[in-house]
C-alpha cells in the first residue's frame, strides 16, 4: 500500500495537479476550503464523479442566469471552536462568524431543491441560534447590544451619564487653566485611560492633581485634575462591572452553541463543498471549459482539447498563448503518438492525464466536448526520473517506475508512458519497453505511449487495436505546429531540425546517406509536401465558404431591411389614404353636393389612390360577381371590367377599383354581406319559381349583357319568371330593356 500511495503522488506531480490546485485557490472563499486544498487529491470514483458533474451543471445553469452565489470570507470554524472552548466563551466577533455562516446558508434558498439542498436544510436547524446571536450582538460592529441584559443596559446608561459629566468637567477646567496661561495648548487628552491636561512645567503646582506622564523634552506635564479622580475611578469601576456582565452573557450563549458544534462543522463542510464547486465553475469559465459525458464504454474522446495552463496566461497577447493549439484525441484501447522533439508529444500526454483527473473531480474540462470512461487508477511514467540522493541513474529510476506500474495496474487503469526505454541502449531499451507495453496491453489497460524509436513503433503497431497519431511538423518553416494528426505516423525530423539549427548541409547529407531505409525517408518527405498542398487547398475552400456565408448573411440582412422598409411605407401610405379619405368626407359634407357629384368625387379619389400602384396579377372576375373591396372592407357587385379596372356597385355608389384590390365572396358570406335590398330580394321564397336580378346603376350595354345571361340561365334551369329591377333615373335603361330584350317569358 505504501508503494501505491507514493506512485499516486508521483503521478499527480507529473501531471501538474498541484499547480492546477494553486491556480484554483484564488477562486475559493472559505478558510476551511483553502486548508482543504492543501491536501486535496483526486479520487477515481465513478458515482462520485457523476454527482460532482450534476453539481457543476446546476451551478453552470445559475451562472447563465446571473444567479451564481458568492460566499463570504469565513475563518476556519474548527479553530474558532478550539479557541472558544479554551477561553470558555466566544468573543463577539466569533459569534458574528457563526451568524454569518448560518445567514449565508439560509440565503441560499435557490439551492433548496438542488444537489446542495443539505446546506439549507442544516441551516434551518440552527436558525434559532442565529436569531439568538443577533439579539445579543450587532453584526456590523461585533459589539454586544445594550439590550443583551437588563443589568448591562443599566450599567451602560450610568457609564454614558458619568462619562458626559467627566467630559464637561475636564472641558471647563481646560478653559479655565488655558486662560490663566498654565497650559501648553488649548486641549485635553488621555493617558492610561484617564483625562489629563498638558501643563507647563512652571505651573505644575498651580494645577492640583495627579501627574501621569512627562513629555520627552520635559516641556509638558500631563496632570489629571484632582476633581476628576473620584468620577474617573467610579467610571472605571462601572466599566469593570460592564465587562463582567458581558462575559456572563457571552458565556451563557456560548454554552448553548458548544452543544451544537457538530452541526456548525457540518454546515461549514457543506458550504466548503459548495465553495469548491463554485470555484471550479468560475475557474473553468476562464478557459471556456465544458462538462464531460461519463460512459462505461472503454473509450476516451477529447475534442478540441488543450492543456489548461496554456489558456490561463495572464497576458492574452503573450506569444505562448497564441500557440495553444486545440487537438482531437481518440483513445479506444491504446494510442501511439510519434513526432519531432518539442512537437508537443509530452504536453499531449499530460493533457490527457490531467483532463481525466479534472473530469473525475467536477472541473470544467479545457475542451469543446469530452467522453470519459470508468477508471480506477492512473499511472504516469514521464520525463527524467533520476534520483541523485540514492545514486540512481535515470534508466534505473525509469525501470523501477515501470515495475511498480506492472504490479499495480489492472484492466481499469490508464497508463501514460512518455518515451519508454529511454536513457539506455536504444535497441535494448525499445525491446524492453515493448515487452512492458505488450504486458499492459494484454492486461486490458488503456495506454497512451509516445516514442521516437522506429523499432518500438514497428513492434507496437503489430498489436491489434493500437491507434496512431503524430505531432505535425511544417516542412516549409521547419517548425512544429503542435497539431495532433490522427491516423498518421510521424517522424522525428532530426535532419530538418539540425538544418534549422545550422548544421552543414554536407554533414546532414552524409547522415541521410547512412539511413537504413532511404526509400521510406524520401516517401515521407513527398507525403508531407502533398499534405501541405492539400492543407492549402483546404484553407482556400474554407475561406471561400466563409465568404459565401458572409454574403448569405448580408443578403438575409438586406431582405429583412427591405421587408421593414416595405412595411413602413405601407403603414405611411395607409395613414395618408385615411387622412385623404377623411378630408374627402369633410369636403363632401361641407360642399353639400348632390348624389351624382359625390359619386364622381369619390371615384376621382379612388383613381388618385391607384395611380401609384401596379397590378401584380389579374384575378378571374366577371360582371355580376359579388366581391369584397379589400381597402375599405366593403362588399359590392361587379358591373363592368375594362383594362384591369372593375366598376363595382356598393349600395347606390359605383366605384372603380383595380382587380388586384378585390377578393371573391363565398356562398355563405354572400347573404350576410350583400346590401339590404339584395338580401330582401334573394330571400324571396323559392316556391315562386322565379329569379330576380338587380341592374340598378348599370349602363345600357352591361345591363343588356347581364339580362341576356340571366335569361339563358332561367331557360336552362326551368325558372318560370325573371324579375328585373332597373330603377328610374333618366329612363334610358328601362327603354333599352323593353326594346332590346325578347319577351321569352310572359309578364
Amino acid at each position: 500500500m505504501k508503494i501505491n500511495r507514493e506512485l499516486h503522488s508521483k503521478s499527480l506531480a507529473r501531471l501538474d495537479w498541484k499547480t492546477l490546485i494553486e491556480k484554483l485557490k484564488p477562486f475559493v472563499s472559505l478558510e476551511s476550503t483553502q486548508n482543504r486544498l492543501l491536501t486535496y487529491k483526486p479520487t477515481l470514483d465513478f458515482s462520485r464523479a457523476q454527482l460532482l458533474k450534476d453539481k457543476a451543471n446546476f451551478l453552470l445553469e445559475l451562472e447563465r442566469k446571473g444567479e451564481l452565489p458568492s460566499l463570504p470570507k469565513v475563518p476556519d470554524l474548527r479553530k474558532i471552536f478550539a479557541k472558544a472552548k479554551f477561553r470558555g466563551f466566544f468573543l463577539p466577533a466569533e459569534l458574528v462568524v457563526l451568524d454569518t455562516l448560518i445567514s449565508t446558508s439560509l440565503s441560499l434558498i435557490n439551492l433548496k431543491d438542488s444537489p446542495f439542498s443539505k446546506v439549507y436544510t442544516f441551516a434551518e436547524e440552527l436558525k434559532e441560534h442565529a436569531s439568538r446571536i443577533r439579539e445579543i450582538i450587532i453584526p456590523e460592529t461585533s459589539e454586544v447590544r445594550d439590550q443583551a441584559s437588563y443589568q448591562l443596559f443599566v450599567l451602560r446608561r450610568k457609564i454614558r451619564e458619568l462619562h458626559q459629566q467627566i467630559l464637561h468637567k475636564i472641558s471647563t477646567l481646560k478653559d479655565y487653566y488655558f486662560r490663566k496661561g498654565y497650559l501648553q495648548e488649548d486641549l485635553y487628552t488621555q493617558r492610561n485611560g484617564r483625562y489629563v491636561l498638558p501643563v507647563k512645567p512652571e505651573f505644575k503646582r498651580k494645577v492640583r492633581g495627579i501627574l501621569h506622564e512627562v513629555s520627552n523634552t520635559a516641556s509638558t506635564f500631563f496632570i489629571e485634575p484632582l476633581s476628576l479622580v473620584g468620577p474617573t475611578n467610579e467610571l472605571e469601576e462601572l466599566r469593570g462591572k460592564e465587562e463582567v456582565e458581558i462575559r456572563r452573557i457571552l458565556k451563557g450563549i456560548s454554552e448553548e452553541l458548544f452543544l451544537h458544534e457538530e452541526k456548525f462543522l457540518t454546515i461549514e463542510e457543506l458550504l466548503s463543498d459548495l465553495d469548491l464547486a463554485i470555484a471550479k465553475v468560475r475557474f473553468g469559465k476562464m478557459y471556456q471549459g465544458c462538462l464531460p459525458d461519463f460512459t462505461t464504454e472503454k473509450k476516451i474522446i477529447l475534442k478540441g482539447v488543450v492543456h489548461p495552463f496554456l489558456l490561463l496566461s495572464e497576458d492574452i497577447e503573450n506569444p505562448q498563448h497564441k500557440k495553444a493549439v486545440r487537438n482531437d484525441v481518440f483513445i479506444s484501447k491504446a494510442l501511439l503518438i510519434t513526432g519531432p522533439n518539442q512537437g508537443g508529444k509530452t504536453v499531449t500526454l499530460k493533457t490527457v492525464g490531467l483532463t481525466v483527473l479534472m473530469a473525475y473531480e467536477g472541473f470544467l474540462l479545457p475542451a469543446r466536448s469530452a467522453q470519459i470512461p470508468f477508471l480506477e487508477k492512473i499511472f504516469v511514467d514521464l520525463g527524467d526520473e533520476q534520483d541523485i540522493f540514492y545514486g540512481e541513474s535515470s534508466f534505473s529510476s525509469h525501470l523501477k517506475n515501470l515495475k511498480d506500474i506492472l504490479s499495480l495496474a489492472n484492466e481499469l487503469s490508464l497508463v501514460l508512458l512518455d518515451e519508454p526505454g529511454r536513457n539506455t541502449n536504444p535497441e535494448e531499451g525499445s525491446l524492453l519497453a515493448y515487452a512492458v507495453i505488450e504486458r499492459l496491453y494484454q492486461m486490458g489497460c488503456m495506454l497512451v505511449v509516445t516514442t521516437h524509436s522506429h523499432l518500438l513503433r514497428d513492434l507496437t503497431l503489430k498489436l491489434d487495436g493500437f491507434d496512431v497519431a503524430s505531432m505535425d511538423f511544417d516542412l516549409q518553416t521547419l517548425k512544429p505546429t503542435y497539431r495532433l494528426v490522427n491516423g498518421q505516423i510521424g517522424a522525428s525530423h532530426a535532419f530538418d531540425l539540425a538544418s534549422q539549427i545550422g548544421f552543414e548541409e554536407s554533414l546532414i547529407e552524409r547522415a541521410a546517406s547512412l539511413y537504413h531505409n532511404k526509400d521510406f525517408y524520401v516517401w515521407q518527405r513527398w507525403m508531407k509536401e502533398k499534405e501541405k498542398v492539400l492543407l492549402d487547398k483546404e484553407k482556400e475552400i474554407s475561406m471561400k465558404w466563409k465568404e459565401l456565408e458572409e454574403l448569405k448573411n448580408k443578403l438575409k440582412e438586406e431582405e429583412e431591411r427591405l421587408k421593414r422598409e416595405y412595411e413602413e411605407k405601407k403603414r405611411k401610405l395607409l395613414r395618408k389614404w385615411e387622412e385623404e379619405f377623411k378630408a374627402l368626407l369633410k369636403r363632401l359634407e361641407a360642399s353639400r353636393k348632390g348624389y351624382k357629384s359625390a359619386v364622381e368625387e369619390y371615384a376621382r379619389f379612388l383613381r388618385s389612390l391607384s395611380d401609384g400602384l401596379s397590378i401584380s396579377q389579374e384575378k378571374s372576375f366577371a360582371p355580376g360577381d359579388i366581391v369584397r373591396i379589400n381597402k375599405f372592407s366593403k362588399t359590392g357587385r361587379i358591373v363592368r371590367i375594362h383594362n384591369g379596372i372593375a366598376e363595382v356597385m356598393v349600395g347606390s355608389m359605383r366605384l372603380k377599383v383595380k382587380l388586384a384590390d378585390l377578393s371573391p365572396i363565398n356562398t355563405k358570406e354572400r347573404v350576410k354581406l350583400l346590401p339590404k335590398e339584395d338580401n330582401l330580394l334573394n330571400n324571396t321564397p323559392s316556391s315562386l319559381a322565379e329569379k330576380i336580378i338587380n341592374i340598378i346603376g348599370f349602363d345600357v350595354e352591361t345591363a343588356l349583357t347581364e339580362v341576356e345571361r340571366q335569361i339563358n340561365e332561367c331557360f336552362l334551369h326551368g325558372t318560370r319568371r325573371l324579375l328585373i329591377i332597373h330603377g328610374y333615373g333618366t329612363g334610358r335603361l328601362r327603354q333599352a330593356l323593353w326594346e332590346g330584350v325578347p319577351k321569352i317569358f310572359p309578364p
